[in-house]
């Protein structure tokens, strides 16, 4: 029973989704909370790294065409974005880069063989957190500490 309730809901629900929005977009922003796996420990960033190769079979990265927009559209440009960077230090965003562009390796590579420009970036909707310093012993470090919520 739980079975045909699920394929009703992917013909009913998820194609025509994707048929009248999804598969019309010619750019992508896919955002991605890698320091949650991170913390997590190594099977969860398996977990993750799976989940987003399979996910992002469903794009069809290409060069856009004049031609190409009349007849299918093809994602020309996909941004994967880390989000939560606030809660580094902003020396270490070009770490988290690179973590999550390890993780986005496979889709990276036939986005770009398909002709798609593709970025990673760390980014913040939200500033929890400030940077300061700190001394410890004779050093001083880099750190981040958290914003009181208002009231």
């Amino acid at each position: 029973m739980m079975e045909r309730r699920f394929e009703a809901y992917k013909s009913i629900v998820v194609k025509p989704f994707f048929r009248d929005h999804f598969a019309r977009l010619d750019r992508q922003i896919v955002l991605i909370d890698a320091l949650q796996a991170l913390n997590a420990g190594p099977s969860a960033v398996n977990d993750l790294e799976q989940a987003l190769a399979d996910i992002l079979q469903t794009f069809r990265p290409g060069k856009a065409s004049w031609l190409g927009r009349i007849l299918s559209r093809r994602v020309d440009r996909i941004l994967f974005a880390a989000t939560k960077a606030d809660h580094l230090h902003h020396e270490s965003h070009d770490r988290l880069e690179a973590i999550l562009k390890r993780l986005t390796a496979r889709a990276i590579d036939r986005a770009e063989f398909a002709g798609a420009e593709v970025d990673v970036l760390a980014i913040a909707s939200v500033r929890a957190t400030r940077e300061a310093r700190v001394k410890h012993g004779s050093e001083m470090l880099d750190c981040i500490v958290g914003v009181p919520q208002a009231g």
